[in-house]
């Protein structure tokens, strides 16, 4: 390296530590403020070479040890200490300059170290990512449409283009983090849509509903990894001290497999110890299904008073009228009459056959619960209805484990599916772990005005429920 490049970007140190052996290309930017290199960055590292990627490590922590850097030896190509300036682009734009001939690479992907990845397999990321000129994790609208830039994969047409080779070139990095983001986070996403690349996105904002102009890692990590099966999460998504979804956070057990899990248990504990309680509670035991299943619906409404029509009202369709209440404006079942009805729904609420004559478009969602071809239905709707997308099936909103949940729950609470109860003291037992279990029976009570609520009997400790019914039989539960 000569001292011009040395001096530009004020590179403390640099090492060569083995010879390309890819044709793919990571410039991993880092910064640890303790001078450490954490088992999240080590396992970043440890994906990315598996997967096939020559990596130049770009860090500013300027007094990081041969301890720490010998954790990653085996996984990087470069190693880098330089000052403290200029942010990413400034790291990356070094990274690049090192790199001898970048241009032989098919594919050079910008990350830092921001997000702990993987959480899933990675492999159907990496199979899009190909398929575009610029790829990223997530985009925004935020400014602007952008491709957020924790994530960038630039492929073989523009790396070789001039536009590529200009725009690295002319990083500023005297420029303050706010000039940082509107001139190149955003700015790079304009000026490659300009020239007419192809650009993409794991998540593409248009996906998540709700989203509005919010962030989406931050307002729908849920949807993120559930719905897109997203390998990342943001780190400061788990600290306290920087969470705005610190409630959701003790649901991570149920969207992150076990696998995975333990790199982000070791990362809360490190970090948030404080805190770790909260959070790692839940990650360690029985997550609140009934909770989960209310977030997941959350997910879908595009706007808090959503008027809902319900297709179907078997075991899902139950649940999730329990769950939404009085934003089911409309229910519909072609096997339910009038007579069946009982205290769960008004009677003008429930027609037994879809109509004709009703306006399906004054609906926000059209949620379809049948699990087998349904086809007709939503054909049905889809013929008398503007926006096509508000028609929602069940399986675009629970994955297989969410719709066991729910049939077991229902399955132990509600009458229709039970065994019929003899006129005795006791009528039915069930031991359960779930602490949802009590608050879906307790919901489901008050929903149904089986009793008042000075008649319910609950105690969480011992996880039971004792039900006195006005004919004198008793629930234990």
């Amino acid at each position: 390296m000569n001292n011009r490049l040395k001096n530009k970007f004020q590179i403390r140190k640099i090492r060569y530590i083995r010879n390309s052996s890819f044709n793919k290309l990571t410039l991993f930017s880092h910064f640890d403020i303790h001078n450490r290199i954490d088992e999240y960055v080590i396992e970043y590292l440890k994906s990315l070479n598996k997967f096939g990627f020559d990596i130049v490590f770009i860090t500013t922590s300027d007094t990081l040890s041969m301890i720490e850097i010998n954790k990653i030896k085996k996984y990087i190509n470069i190693l880098i200490i330089k000052e403290n300036i200029g942010y990413d682009f400034a790291a990356w734009q070094c990274g690049l300059n090192i790199v001898n001939n970048y241009k032989k690479y098919d594919t050079i992907l910008h990350v830092n170290d921001s997000i702990i990845f993987p959480i899933s397999n990675p492999s159907r990321l990496f199979k899009n990512a190909s398929k575009y000129d610029f790829y990223g994790l997530t985009s925004s609208i935020q400014k602007g449409f952008h491709i957020q830039s924790f994530f960038l994969f630039f492929n073989k047409r523009l790396i070789n283009s001039k536009l590529y080779k200009k725009f690295w070139e002319d990083i500023d990095f005297t420029l303050d983090k706010r000039q940082i983001i509107d001139n190149y986070e955003i700015g790079l996403t304009k000026l490659i849509q300009k020239h007419n690349y192809k650009v993409g996105a794991l998540v593409n904002h248009n996906d998540i509903k709700q989203l509005n102009n919010h962030n989406p890692y931050w307002f729908a990590w849920d949807i993120i990894i559930d719905k897109f099966n997203a390998p990342f999460i943001k780190k400061n998504m788990l600290l306290k001290s920087h969470s705005e979804y610190k409630e959701e956070t003790k649901f991570l057990k149920y969207f992150i497999s076990q696998e995975y899990l333990n790199r982000v248990e070791n990362y809360i504990i490190k970090y948030d110890n404080s805190n770790s309680k909260r959070i790692l509670g839940n990650l360690s035991n029985d997550y609140d299904i009934y909770q989960v299943l209310e977030r997941k619906l959350e997910n879908i409404l595009i706007k808090e008073n959503s008027k809902i029509l319900l297709y179907g009202y078997g075991i899902y369709g139950k649940v999730i009228h329990s769950i939404l209440k009085d934003k089911i404006s409309l229910i519909v079942d072609k096997k339910y009459g009038e007579k069946d009805i009982g205290t769960s729904v008004h009677k003008n609420q429930l027609f037994s056959t879809l109509k004709n004559d009703i306006d399906y478009n004054k609906f926000d969602l059209i949620i379809s619960t049948p699990l087998n071809d349904n086809s007709n239905v939503v054909n049905f709707f889809k013929k008398r209805i503007e926006q096509k997308d508000n028609i929602v099936p069940l399986k675009n909103i629970f994955n297989k484990k969410d719709l066991n949940d729910i049939k077991i729950i229902a399955k132990a609470i509600y009458p229709d599916y039970q065994r019929k109860l003899p006129d005795s003291k006791i009528t039915t037992v069930l031991n359960s772990n779930y602490k949802n279990i009590i608050k879906f029976i307790t919901n489901y009570i008050h929903f149904h005005k089986l009793l008042e609520k000075n008649q319910l009997d609950i105690n969480s400790k011992k996880l039971s429920l004792i039900l006195l019914k006005n004919k004198g039989n008793t629930y234990i539960l």
